[in-house]
């Protein structure tokens, strides 16, 4: 009798573990998850040093320019090569 008792709570401790264990890994906080999500991380993190790099570029575009440009044609010429447009004009496609 002591003996089943004992092989028994042995079985059930090693299917907690089991069962535990691959929650660790392979659970929506496991270590499988936490890699995808540090990709991720490294990803955006690489975007972001791209935009910033491309801001800086652009800032020093615009202190090239100096305070010789008129702000409306500085505005038009944003909204014509970038595309920009403010929420309250009226696009008309002419396609």
């Amino acid at each position: 009798m002591y003996y089943r008792l004992f092989s028994f709570s042995k079985f059930f401790l090693l299917s907690l573990i089991v069962y535990l264990l691959g929650h660790i890994v392979t659970g929506s906080r496991g270590a499988v998850n936490g890699l995808c999500v540090l990709q991720n991380y490294h990803e955006k993190k690489s975007h972001l040093h791209a935009l910033a790099h491309e801001r800086t570029i652009l800032e020093r575009k615009i202190e090239i320019m100096g305070e010789a440009l008129d702000p409306d044609l500085l505005e038009e010429q944003v909204r014509a090569v970038l595309g920009y447009v403010h929420r309250d004009d009226i696009i008309i496609s002419c396609e």
